[in-house]
């Protein structure tokens, strides 16, 4: 899952960089490198696309929040459960903890 994170970027900001190009030095019919850049349109280009890729990811994690509300980590609910009705038994009770045994056996005398 993360190479979809992290190989495209370089690819997609290199292409804005040479987009913003004003000047290329032509080798043999072919631009090589490019020799001056419309900084206005740079700017523009990598911060507009940086604005649009956290924007997404501030969706999808808002998505996460909204859905991920009632998940149950390791059975959460159910252990309150069992540490409500330790809570709620009288004193002196025996009852059962979740190693199997009960608090009478391990009291001291």
């Amino acid at each position: 899952m993360s190479l979809f994170g992290f190989l495209p970027a370089p690819f997609l900001y290199g292409a804005l960089i040479d987009r913003s190009c004003a000047v290329w030095d032509m080798n043999c019919g072919s631009a090589r490198n490019c020799l001056f850049y419309d900084t206005d349109m740079l700017r523009l280009l990598l911060n507009g696309a940086t604005v649009i890729f956290v924007f997404i990811s501030a969706v999808c994690d808002f998505g996460v929040f909204l859905l991920a509300k009632n998940l149950d980590l390791y059975d959460q609910a159910e252990s309150d459960k069992k540490i409500t009705s330790f809570s709620s038994s009288p004193a002196g009770a025996a009852t059962t903890i979740p190693n199997g045994h009960d608090n009478k056996a391990l009291e001291m005398d």
